[in-house]
């Protein structure tokens, strides 16, 4: 039987301008993987185009 682990985080204002930074995309990534299941709070991306280019990274780490 696995461990499941469940987060919530408050990126406060995660959107493109903060996403287009490779060294704070790096070290989300590094704190998501270690979840199972994870909520963000305040995501500001209209587009959506930011967040979906984020889980692209984090789903070829995990």
């Amino acid at each position: 039987v696995g461990t499941m682990k469940i987060a919530s985080f408050n990126i406060q204002r995660m959107g493109s301008s903060k996403l287009s930074d490779k060294k704070v995309v790096k070290h989300l990534i590094k704190i998501f993987s270690r979840y199972s299941i994870i909520v963000i709070l305040e995501v500001v991306d209209k587009s959506g185009k930011a967040i979906d280019k984020f889980l692209q990274e984090l789903n070829k780490t995990t």
